[in-house]
C-alpha cells in the first residue's frame, strides 16, 4: 500500500484541523453558550409545565412531603396533623424537600404549587450546572449541549420530574456539590470547599442515599496531590459541614421517638429481581424498550453495547486520551466514583432498611444523569481522536438518541398532561366518596385515602391500620389495638369510616370484616364506601 503524498497528508491534516474548529468554535462564544443553555432551560421547562398542568403527581409520598412543607411554613415543625387534629412529627422521611417548598409558601406560592415550582426550578439549575461542568472539563461548549439535550427530551427525566418527590431537588444538590468539589480541587479556593460541603449536606437530608455524596467527597480529598496536613483540614471541613444537617436530624428524630430515621436494621438481602430490574432499567437508556423485552434480546444488546463502548475505549487508551481525561480529581472520575458509592448505598439500605424499595428510573435517577454526561465526554473524546468514521459513529448515536428520546417523551408528556398523574389526576375530583366526605361535619375520619382527602378536601384522616409488618412480613402485635382504638375514636365523636377503592387495599392492611364490624354502611358509590358507627 502507497504511503501518502505530501498534498494528500495536507489536505487530511487541512480537514482534521478544520473539523476540530468547528467542534472548538462555541467554546469561545460566551453569548452562544449562554443562548443555547437558555434554549435547553427553557425547552426543558416549557416541556414539563405541559406535562404537569394539573400540577406534579401526588402520591402516598407526596402527601407526607406537602404536609411537613405547610406545617413548617406555619411554624408548627417538620409533621402533618393527625384525624384528631394534634401535630404528628415526620421523622420517616428527610426534611429537604419539604423545606424547599416550605420557604416557597413563606414567599408567597401556593401550598400545591409549591412542589411544581422547586421540581421546575431544579430541572433548570440542573441544566445549567451540567452544562458549566461540562464546559469546564473538556474546553468545549458541545458536550454539555449534547448531555443537557438528552436530558431534557429524556422520558425518564420527565416521568420522574413530573411527581411531587425528592429526586428532582436532590440531583440539583447532589451534582451541584460534585460540581463545586471539582472546582476546589483545581484551585483550592476555600470557599468552594465550603460550598460543596454546605450543597451535599442539604442533599443528604433531602434523601438519605445522600451519604454517597459524602462518601465521594471524603474519598477524592483523601487522595488530591496536596501535604497530608492539608489534606486533612479539607477533610475535616469539609466533614463538618456537610454532616451538620444530618446530626441534628437524626438527633432530634431519637429525641422525639427514640429512633433515629424510623427504621429498623433488619437484613433481607438484594436478590435477583432487584438485580434485573436494574440491568432493564439500565440498558433502556440505550435503546427502546420494545428491543429488549425478551431475555437473549435484553443479553444480546447488552453484548453490542458492551463490545462498541469498549473498542472505542480501547483505543482512546492507547492514544493515552483516557489517562489525559481520568485523573485522580477530575469530573468523570468523581461521576463514576460516585455512581458506584450511590449503588453501594442502594443495595445496603435495600438489604438492612428499606426493602420494600422499588429499582425504576426514578431511584436510579443519579445514575442517568451521570451515565449521559459521561457518555458525553466519551464522545467528545471519540469525536476530536478517532477520526471521520468516529465523528459518523457520535453524529449517528445522536441523532438517534435524540429522535427516540424526544418521540418517546413527547408522547409521555402528552399522556401525563391529559389524565395527571396520582391524586393530581382531574378525575380525582369527580369521585362520588370524595364528594359525600365533603358534605361531612368536621368529625374524625378513618381512611385509606388521606392523601385523596387532604389535597382534594382539605381534610385530615388518621390512617386504617396495618396488620403485618411490610419489612419483616409478620403480623403486627398492636394491630387489634389499634383497630379498636380507632373505632372507639370514630364512635365517640360521630366520625367515619371512608374506604375509596376497596379491591385497593393491600392484603398487609387492615381486613375489611376487622375494620367494618359493629358499622353500618352509610353509602355505597362508583369508587369506595362510607360507614358509620350503630352505636356508643
Amino acid at each position: 500500500m502507497k504511503a501518502p503524498t505530501l498534498e494528500a497528508r495536507q489536505g487530511m491534516q487541512f480537514r482534521s484541523i478544520r473539523w476540530e474548529r468547528l467542534a472548538q468554535q462555541p467554546a469561545t462564544s460566551r453569548i452562544g453558550f449562554a443562548a443555547v443553555t437558555t434554549v435547553l432551560v427553557l425547552f426543558g421547562v416549557m416541556r414539563l409545565g405541559h406535562a404537569t398542568p394539573f400540577g406534579p403527581g401526588l402520591n402516598g409520598d407526596s402527601f407526607y412531603y406537602y404536609t411537613g412543607a405547610e406545617n413548617l411554613a406555619a411554624g408548627r415543625g417538620f409533621g402533618r396533623i393527625a384525624g384528631s387534629g394534634l401535630f404528628v412529627p415526620t421523622t420517616h422521611f428527610p426534611p429537604g424537600y419539604s423545606g424547599a417548598m416550605a420557604l416557597l409558601q413563606l414567599m408567597g406560592i401556593d401550598k400545591l404549587d409549591s412542589g411544581n415550582f422547586v421540581n421546575l426550578l431544579s430541572l433548570a439549575g440542573l441544566i445549567l450546572v451540567l452544562a458549566f461542568a461540562l464546559r469546564r472539563e473538556t474546553g468545549s461548549n458541545i458536550p454539555g449541549y449534547a448531555a443537557c439535550a438528552i436530558l431534557v427530551v429524556s422520558p425518564v427525566m420527565l416521568e420522574s420530574y413530573a411527581w411531587a418527590m425528592s429526586e428532582p431537588l436532590y440531583l440539583l444538590l447532589s451534582f451541584a456539590g460534585l460540581y463545586w468539589l471539582v472546582l476546589y480541587l483545581g484551585n483550592r479556593r476555600p470557599e468552594l470547599l465550603v460550598a460543596s460541603a454546605a450543597l451535599i449536606g442539604l442533599a443528604w437530608i433531602t434523601r438519605y442515599v445522600g451519604v454517597a455524596l459524602v462518601g465521594t467527597a471524603l474519598a477524592v480529598l483523601v487522595v488530591q496531590r496536596v501535604p497530608w496536613r492539608r489534606r486533612l483540614i479539607s477533610i475535616g471541613i469539609f466533614a463538618a459541614i456537610s454532616c451538620l444537617p444530618m446530626l441534628l436530624w437524626l438527633g432530634r428524630n431519637s429525641a422525639l421517638t427514640g429512633n433515629p430515621a424510623n427504621r429498623r436494621l433488619l437484613w433481607h438481602p438484594i436478590g435477583y429481581p432487584q438485580l434485573k430490574a436494574l440491568a432493564l432499567h439500565g440498558l433502556e437508556w440505550f435503546v427502546p424498550a420494545d428491543l429488549v423485552r425478551g431475555k437473549w434480546q435484553a443479553l444480546a444488546m447488552i453484548v453490542v453495547i458492551s463490545v462498541l463502548i469498549g473498542v472505542f475505549l480501547v483505543r482512546l487508551a492507547r492514544r493515552g486520551q483516557l489517562s489525559a481525561r481520568f485523573r485522580r480529581t477530575s469530573l468523570p472520575v468523581v461521576l463514576v466514583l460516585h455512581g458506584v458509592l450511590y449503588l453501594a448505598a442502594l443495595a445496603v439500605s435495600i438489604s438492612l432498611f428499606d426493602p420494600a424499595t422499588q429499582i425504576g428510573g426514578r431511584i436510579l435517577l443519579p445514575i442517568y444523569v451521570s451515565v449521559m454526561s459521561l457518555g458525553a465526554l466519551l464522545g467528545w473524546e471519540i469525536w476530536r481522536h478517532q477520526g471521520w468514521i468516529g465523528r459518523l459513529a457520535i453524529l449517528s448515536v445522536g441523532l438517534f438518541a435524540l429522535t427516540w428520546n424526544g418521540i418517546e417523551q413527547a408522547q409521555l408528556a402528552n399522556s401525563i398532561g391529559e389524565y395527571g398523574l396520582g391524586n393530581a389526576a382531574p378525575s380525582v375530583a369527580e369521585s362520588e366518596t370524595l364528594a359525600e366526605v365533603q358534605k361531612l361535619p368536621d368529625v374524625p375520619i378513618v381512611s385509606n385515602g388521606m392523601a385523596m382527602l387532604y389535597f382534594w378536601a382539605d381534610r385530615n384522616a388518621y390512617a386504617i391500620p396495618w396488620r403485618i409488618d411490610v419489612e419483616t412480613g409478620e403480623p403486627r402485635i398492636s394491630y387489634q389495638d389499634e383497630v379498636r382504638n380507632l373505632k372507639d375514636v370514630l364512635c365517640r365523636d360521630g366520625g367515619a369510616l371512608v374506604l375509596f377503592g376497596l379491591e385497593s387495599l393491600l392484603s398487609e392492611q387492615a381486613a375489611l370484616s376487622d375494620l367494618t364490624a359493629g358499622f353500618t354502611r352509610s353509602g355505597k358509590y362508583s369508587d369506595g364506601e362510607i360507614y358509620r358507627c350503630e352505636g356508643p
